[in-house]
């Protein structure tokens, strides 16, 4: 096999409290990459081999999750804005073709509407910030 389809993937988030079930954004176009850059410590000292800069690394940052996706439910759109007014951080993971998927937690930083235009759909787009170690689960797994 020549690697995973990425089509097919979903983005889903956890459900608390009294909700009954994961909320699952749906009719996306677009999901985002979870990657994690390491913050540089610079550890030059006097002592330092040839005068060279040395550095070690620190904190990791896994910046933003984006998507943006299809409007076909007003209801999840009516959601979204609620939570994002909520400013609350939340569990959410995305869902791969295989089966596999990522885990993180994160307040939705960005959401809204995009432009319409005569010729397309309505679309909508969002950003969460990845708070902490998302966690990659390489084995399918069951809700």
């Amino acid at each position: 096999m020549a690697g995973i389809p990425s089509i097919g993937t979903e983005l889903y988030l956890v459900k608390d409290g009294d909700e009954t079930a994961d909320l699952k954004i749906a009719h996306l176009t677009s999901a985002g990459a979870i990657k994690g850059t390491a913050e540089e410590i610079d550890v030059t000292d006097h002592d330092s081999p040839n005068g060279n800069k040395e550095y070690m690394a620190g904190a990791v940052d896994y910046g933003t999750f984006d998507f943006t996706g299809n409007v076909n439910d007003k209801t999840l759109v009516s959601k979204l804005y609620t939570l994002l007014n909520s400013k609350v951080k939340r569990s959410w993971y995305v869902k791969y073709k295989d089966g596999s998927r990522a885990d993180f937690d994160g307040p939705l930083q960005s959401f809204g509407m995009d432009e319409q235009t005569t010729d397309g759909l309505i679309t909508c787009s969002g950003s969460i910030r990845i708070s902490g170690t998302p966690e990659y689960q390489a084995t399918p797994t069951t809700e």
